[in-house]
């Protein structure tokens, strides 16, 4: 199983040294049935190579010759294989290695980490209002949802407004709060969501099912671009900038907690 998926995985590029590569990364540790099954599959993965029916590097397929694998081995003498791999690890493949460049996947990998920047700046902002110690305020952030923090952070800031003046004006942070609460909605949409790959309308949906007592059962279905997710992934980084300008204008001096950048 591991031979034939690796393969097909691009990890085994065929030379000597990508060979020595792939046995420190695996094929030394595998014990003798599953050099069995390895041969077994690797033995019917071979086959439907010489005969032409392997054109590309078809995951569905080594599937397939993993459970033929399977059902060959007892044959063999073999009373038990280990067939799920439980276990976590580490393969120390770069991310050429192991797969193709998804511009889909990219765009939503960025959105989760824009929005995570822009989780820390609202935590930042609540500690600099609490105008307490920097770990007692993050013992308090931290366990606090985004919506909490945003909750706080509004709470404290009104409460503000009401002692000083700030170069922004009241209009303006309603502004930034409704920033905030529409960036959370949009990741939450897509995040929580799953994905319609359609071949033959050649476009990728995302899927959400949800049943609540109010609304009954609803299916939603959207046609969604990279392009599009990475525009949501360019508001929600933008509002975290403006974040972080709404509170060192507010407050000079002001130094967040949670770098998201470290310079030397």
């Amino acid at each position: 199983m591991g031979l034939v998926r690796g393969y097909l995985k691009g990890r085994w590029r065929g030379s000597v040294g990508g060979l020595f590569v792939f046995w420190d990364r695996g094929l030394a540790k595998m014990s003798g049935e599953e050099w069995l099954k390895a041969f077994v599959s690797g033995w019917l993965f071979w086959f439907y190579f010489v005969s032409g029916k392997i054109k590309k590097r078809d995951m569905t397929l080594v599937r397939s010759l993993d459970i033929c694998a399977s059902a060959l081995i007892p044959i063999m003498g073999i009373e038990s294989v280990k067939y799920f791999e439980r276990d976590f690890k580490y393969t120390g493949c770069e991310f050429s290695e192991m797969t193709n460049p998804s511009e889909l996947n990219s765009a939503v990998g960025s959105l989760a980490m824009n929005f995570s920047t822009l989780e820390d700046e609202i935590s930042s902002a609540v500690i600099c209002l609490m105008d307490c110690k920097i770990e007692e305020g993050l013992v308090v952030a931290s366990e606090m949802s985004f919506r909490a923090k945003l909750s706080v952070f509004s709470s404290l800031m009104r409460s503000r407004y009401q002692q000083e003046e700030f170069p922004f004006s009241e209009k303006e942070f309603e502004d930034l709060l409704y920033m905030c609460s529409k960036s959370e909605e949009m990741r939450n949409r897509l995040l929580h969501s799953s994905w319609v790959y359609d071949h033959a309308k050649k476009q990728v949906r995302r899927r959400k099912l949800s049943a609540k007592m109010k609304k009954g059962f609803r299916h939603e279905e959207e046609p969604l671009t990279a392009g599009q997710v990475l525009d949501i992934a360019d508001y929600i980084i933008y509002t975290a900038m403006s974040i972080e300008e709404f509170v060192a204008n507010c407050f000079p001096g002001y130094e967040p907690p949670l770098r998201q950048f470290v310079w030397p």
